[in-house]
């Protein structure tokens, strides 16, 4: 009688930890930042960045925040702007343009999805922007 309690006592306890190993997986995502035409632009203009988040599938992942990030010393945490993903999970985050890096004015900038308890993290190709005039607005840590 205590084999078998033994048994099943150690069978529940092996399937509570496949549902719960279940349960605990992240669906795979891909995160894209669209490409500009071109990649220069005045400091103190508006500029927008445009992707999509998906599944590996394909499926669109909605109401999830994007983060925008710099390589430049400013700001100091990288971040320019965020926004969150509409229900096709497209994205459209507007910053002001501002001198990030004042050694060259260049700069790569990728999108950033810290993922969440249904969908992994993913990043995006990084994007190549030079920001013109040298005199315009700076960046204030």
């Amino acid at each position: 009688m205590l084999k078998i309690a033994a048994i099943l006592f150690f069978a529940l306890l092996l399937s509570t930890n496949i549902a719960l190993s279940d349960t605990q997986r992240t669906q795979e995502t891909k995160l894209r930042l669209f490409q500009w035409t071109h990649t220069s632009v005045d400091a103190g203009y508006t500029i927008v960045f445009v992707g999509n988040l998906k599944t590996s599938s394909g499926e669109p992942i909605a109401k999830t925040e994007i983060i925008i990030k710099i390589d430049a010393p400013c700001p100091s945490d990288g971040i320019i702007a965020k926004g969150l993903t509409d229900k096709k999970g497209r994205y459209f985050i507007m910053t002001e343009a501002l001198i990030w890096d004042e050694k060259d004015n260049m700069i790569k900038a990728h999108a950033e999805f810290l993922g969440n308890t249904e969908y992994s993290s993913s990043i995006s190709r990084d994007q190549i922007i030079v920001i013109y005039p040298s005199h315009g607005k700076k960046c204030e840590q």
